[in-house]
């Protein structure tokens, strides 16, 4: 599973927003393909745009495991 936040200061809301995709239950050889178009509102100009992503394991029983997260800082592609 996968999680993408947008940062408050990029949205002009008080929170980020966060989407997230699917969970692929029962794949036999550990391959998932994510293939997902999300759109997030943006004020432009906003002084710090960036995304957040996450991937997570997913556990039907308990917490999903967080298996990695990067923060893109979109500045260079807004100015």
């Amino acid at each position: 599973m996968v999680t993408v936040a947008m940062d408050a200061s990029a949205t002009g809301k008080d929170a980020e927003v966060t989407k997230e995709t699917d969970v692929h239950n029962g794949s036999e050889n550990g391959d998932g393909s994510f293939s997902f178009r999300m759109k997030f509102p943006l004020v432009i100009p906003c002084p710090f745009p960036r995304l957040k992503m996450t991937v997570y394991n997913f556990s039907p029983f308990g917490s999903n495991e967080s298996l990695g997260e990067a923060t893109m800082s979109l500045k260079p592609y807004f100015y």
